[in-house]
């Protein structure tokens, strides 16, 4: 089955079969202009249309065509790299023969591509006015929105990011064709005055997906609200990406919350939301001392500020944040045994692991062998947590011990893994390192 290539006086329309044939006098041209559909893969929706410059003339022609064929206008931004993610995932959603046939079905799809992709951000200097005023990009000029019109070429929905997969997708494409969650059509609903509290679940749901902030619609809902201090109104609020205005009214009510909703949900939602908080700070260049973390945290929210940012700074220096000499110091004076007990024994391991890969500190390599012995009184026979005591043992100077009880964890290792075992177990005996020496 072979479909035509049709050019017209507004732009290339491509239509591609399973298996198409690049008639040689048109090669030059067609390989060109196919270079992301051939990425991308050769099932892609019927009438591609690659819009490289949209203006109001072409614009009506398409809802013009739209009109005529009873469709909804479905426009997709996307990378040329072959290497973008976008791409990829792309390839993925349009290869699914159920996502290609619904598209075809009820849509005219537009796909605008992107030449470059700097630095993580979009270059839109080839972009006009008009695109940009009919399909404005994320702020910051990240990610590939998408954007649906009715056939009139009215706004209905948008989307930020690319669905995770097929099935999220499609979920999409039906919700615009029954008009349901449509981002456009939910504000006008809004503005219209409707305050259901499933309405505005739904409403806060596709804000959220189309990369706007919920923070005006929630304060709404909130003030809204006839009893605001029910299970069913705080389980909303808690699940909300917010900047701050879920924790305010969640936190600063406790008392009243914890009467409806269960404490361990109140306690997980706000050490959750606080350390979003010390993240921010962290990375803030006015946090010189990782002590001034702490001790701004615990002085904020004493309940939970103290425990959260020692929790945080451990997990930096798990990802060998090791370049702030004095972060590690900062959090070996503050731990107590009130933080050790609200750690996992997997995370007890893993910050004795890294502290035995990056630190010679004696005092501080005590502390990480004290931790590591704390996750074998919960696991005793675990090969992994038996290796870290070892290496640990042996970085200190007590060697006899550290053969003793690398030799017991290669016993205990699964057979695939014992090589890695057996090198450190012969590294020990031997006297050599086991470790990358600073």
């Amino acid at each position: 089955m072979k479909r035509d290539c049709v050019k017209n006086n507004l732009f290339l329309v491509l239509c591609l079969p399973h298996h198409f044939i690049i008639y040689q006098q048109m090669k030059k041209l067609i390989v060109l202009l196919l270079l992301p559909v051939l990425v991308i893969g050769q099932d892609f929706p019927k009438d591609i249309v690659f819009v490289k410059d949209l203006d109001l003339a072409k614009w009506n022609k398409i809802i013009a065509r739209a009109v005529k064929e009873d469709k909804i206008i479905y426009m997709q931004y996307g990378f040329l790299e072959n290497n973008s993610e976008s791409l990829k995932k792309l390839k993925t959603i349009y290869n699914n023969q159920v996502i290609l046939d619904y598209l075809n079905n009820h849509f005219i799809c537009f796909f605008i591509p992107f030449k470059e992709f700097k630095n993580g951000y979009i270059d839109f200097s080839s972009h006009n006015f008009f695109l940009d005023s009919l399909m404005p990009v994320p702020t910051g000029g990240q990610g590939v929105p998408s954007y649906f019109f009715s056939k009139q070429g009215k706004h209905l929905h948008k989307r930020y990011p690319l669905p995770n997969n097929a099935d999220e997708f499609l979920e999409d494409l039906q919700n615009v064709v029954n008009s349901k969650k449509n981002y456009y059509q939910m504000i006008e609903e809004f503005n219209n005055g409707n305050r259901d509290i499933e309405f505005f679940r739904n409403l806060l749901s596709t804000i959220h997906n189309s990369n706007e902030t919920v923070d005006y619609y929630l304060k709404e809902f909130i003030k809204t609200r006839d009893n605001l201090f029910t299970k069913e109104n705080g389980e909303l609020i808690m699940h909300q990406y917010t900047k701050n205005v879920a924790f305010d009214y969640m936190y600063n009510n406790q008392d009243l919350w914890k009467k409806v909703i269960s404490p361990d949900t109140l306690e997980k939602f706000y050490k959750g939301e606080i350390s979003k908080q010390i993240a921010i700070r962290y990375y803030n260049p006015n946090i010189i001392n990782p002590y001034d973390l702490i001790k701004l945290f615990e002085e904020k929210y004493p309940k939970y500020g103290k425990e959260e940012s020692i929790k945080f700074l451990i997990r930096q220096l798990f990802n060998n944040d090791f370049k702030k000499p004095e972060l590690y110091q900062s959090i070996t004076n503050n731990i107590d045994s009130n933080i050790i007990s609200k750690l996992t024994f997997s995370e007890l391991n893993s910050y004795a692991w890294a502290t035995f890969l990056n630190i010679n500190d004696t005092t501080l390599l005590n502390k990480a062998l004290s931790w590591s012995k704390k996750s074998l009184e919960q696991d005793k026979d675990n090969p992994m947590y038996l290796d870290t005591y070892a290496n640990l043992l042996y970085k200190l100077g007590q060697t006899k011990e550290a053969i003793e009880t690398e030799t017991s964890a290669l016993e205990l290792v699964d057979e695939k893994e014992k090589k890695s075992y057996l090198e450190t177990l012969d590294k020990m005996k031997q006297g050599k390192s086991t470790w990358n020496k600073q």
